[in-house]
């Protein structure tokens, strides 16, 4: 379907109108190529005249100007004379105007070429239009200078006295490629020139062009036709073909081509023939095998579908057998692990009922220590009770005195004061008496600095004793606070020793006990591996039955699996040669 689609998208012309196309390029293109290549030779060939003839012209007026050169010899002529006669000979006389000749037709060639003469100097000698003019400096497109060209092929010839420029005419609206033939003349310093335009030579070969190309066009027409004749009566038949194939594409096996030659559109329907034949006599059997397959593959369905079924019961059966396997296995399994956990925990048990039992022992014989240690303990509590007290009498001791050392300060201080009052009155006085009481102004300075220095101690023996007094109150305070809390904890301390003396007691209690948990427990450890040991037979043997039911499982599960496949594929089957049967009975055999 998809390579139909394709051919479809990719339509083009048909074999008859591709080789009828093929075939008309083929002619175009070579009767293109001879066309040009005809022009070609035909061009070069009519140049090649064309400059002969030119050359022709200049040797013809060479020898004329040798015939008129003799005669200014013998004096029968004078050289300007000459030179008139041999310019209307190969022009004309002067028009009416005094400046312009005619052209001779005799010497035209049909190509509408003149002859024209210059001196070394560039100047119109004879010219139609241009006689007396100066063409020294004239250039054509190319950058030629015309003037120079000339005179060098006459001097030397190098190009058989041809050569080529750009020229243009008065009248004439652009310049056009000219061939020019040269000659030199040099008793006259004459420069002889025959010229004409490129295209002038080209004229008869445009014909031939044409000409040919005629040819060609209806060459072309002519041998389409004669190969559309042709291609009609070998490619027409190709369409019975087309027709029985499309046919036969449709599903009629019956059809057959009907053609008769003995070429190969012959074969091709020979082939075409044979081939159905070949293929009705396949589909006629493929129909008879489908049919056989098709009652096949039902047997084969119901016959997978009640195996399936049977399949399936065994398979629950089996995985509910495993599944209860399984479970043992598992709680069997759990069961042991509980058993060794256990028996861990009764080891540790008992290892540490050895260490408390130990640790009995060892605190049995610490008891009567501790008894003898909180009995010194309280010795010693009461022992520091006293020296505290002493401690505090002391501290208040100190409280008094640091009082007293207050008071004393306090007046020497005022002392201090009046003494630094008496120093300034003394001063004023000693400041009246003038020179005489000079000395004794000094002694009262001195005063009254001592005076200030004793105040000054006195200020920070006051701050000192201020805060040694304030600090003694608040150790008095403290102390006062000890008292209380050595009261409770002596109280503590006896509460505890009875609390001591009635744990020890417990602990004698508790021994006895120990002893026999310990004794209990070596007993369940000996138990307890007999346990494990029918344990691990009863797991071992479980687990061969997990094994066996899970084998049994999986080849259930395959064989059903298998069962499963065997419907499906049969039931694919079923489908296919029913597709196939259709796709059969679609042909008409």
């Amino acid at each position: 379907m998809l390579r139909e689609k394709k051919l479809k998208s990719k339509k083009s012309l048909g074999i008859k109108s591709c080789l009828i196309l093929s075939f008309s390029i083929i002619i175009f293109i070579t009767m293109s190529i001879l066309s040009f290549v005809v022009y070609t030779k035909s061009k070069k060939a009519l140049t090649n005249l064309g400059e002969d003839a030119l050359r022709n012209r200049i040797n013809m007026a060479i020898t004329e100007m040798e015939i008129l050169q003799n005669q200014v010899d013998n004096k029968k002529l004078t050289l300007k004379n000459a030179q008139e006669i041999f310019r209307q000979k190969m022009l004309g006389p002067k028009n009416s105007n005094n400046k312009t000749r005619p052209f001779n037709k005799n010497l035209e060639l049909n190509i509408s070429a003149y002859m024209y003469a210059i001196d070394s100097k560039g100047i119109e000698k004879m010219h139609p239009k241009k006689e007396g003019e100066n063409i020294s400096n004239m250039v054509d497109p190319k950058g030629n200078n015309v003037t120079n060209l000339i005179i060098n092929e006459g001097n030397s010839p190098k190009n058989k006295g041809i050569i080529h420029f750009y020229w243009k005419n008065p009248g004439e609206t652009s310049m056009k490629p000219k061939t020019n033939a040269v000659g030199y003349f040099k008793p006259w310093d004459w420069y002889i020139n025959v010229g004409a335009y490129d295209s002038d030579f080209y004229k008869p070969a445009n014909t031939i062009l044409y000409f040919t190309l005629l040819v060609a066009i209806l060459n072309l027409l002519i041998g389409s036709l004669l190969i559309y004749i042709i291609i009609s009566k070998k490619i027409d038949p190709l369409k019975n073909i087309k027709y029985a194939m499309a046919k036969a594409a449709s599903g009629k096996l019956t059809v057959r081509a009907d053609i008769k030659y003995n070429d190969e559109i012959g074969n091709i329907s020979s082939a075409f023939n044979t081939m159905m034949d070949k293929i009705q006599e396949i589909v006629v059997k493929i129909k008879d095998s489908s049919n056989e397959i098709q009652d096949k593959s039902q047997n084969l369905t119901s016959t997978s579908e009640e195996l399936s079924s049977s399949t399936e019961e065994v398979e629950k059966i089996i995985s509910t057998v495993s599944t209860g396997a399984n479970l043992q296995v598992s709680d069997l399994a759990k069961a042991s692990e509980l058993l060794n956990s256990l028996n861990d925990n009764m080891q540790l048990i008992s290892t540490k009922l050895g260490a408390v039992k130990t640790e009995g022992d060892t605190a049995n014989s610490k008891i009567d220590l501790g008894e003898s240690e909180i009995t010194n303990l309280l010795t010693s509590m009461d022992t520091i009770k006293t020296s505290f007290q002493a401690v505090v009498t002391k501290i208040r001791t100190l409280n008094a005195s640091i009082t007293e050392i207050v008071a004393t300060t306090k007046f020497i201080n005022e002392i201090s004061e009046d003494t630094n009052l008496l120093a300034l009155n003394a001063a004023i006085e000693a400041a009246r008496a003038g020179e005489a009481g000079r000395g004794f102004s000094v002694v009262s300075e001195k005063i009254r600095e001592l005076a200030e220095q004793t105040q000054s101690l006195t200020n920070k023996i006051t701050s000192l004793t201020a805060s040694l007094n304030d600090n003694t109150s608040e150790v008095i305070s403290t102390t006062k606070n000890m008292e209380t809390y050595f009261e409770a904890q002596s109280s503590s301390i006896k509460n505890t020793a009875i609390q001591f003396k009635n744990i020890f007691e417990s602990i004698n209690n508790i021994f006895p006990l120990i002893e026999n948990s310990y004794t209990s427990m070596s007993e369940i450890s000996s138990s307890k591996n007999t346990l494990l040991s029918k344990l691990d037979t009863l797991n071992s043997v479980a687990i061969k039955n997990s094994k066996t039911s899970d084998s049994v499982a999986v080849s259930s599960n395959n064989l059903a699996s298998a069962s499963q496949e065997v419907a499906i594929n049969a039931q694919n089957l079923n489908i296919i040669a029913s597709n196939l049967l259709n796709t059969v009975n679609n042909f008409e055999i």
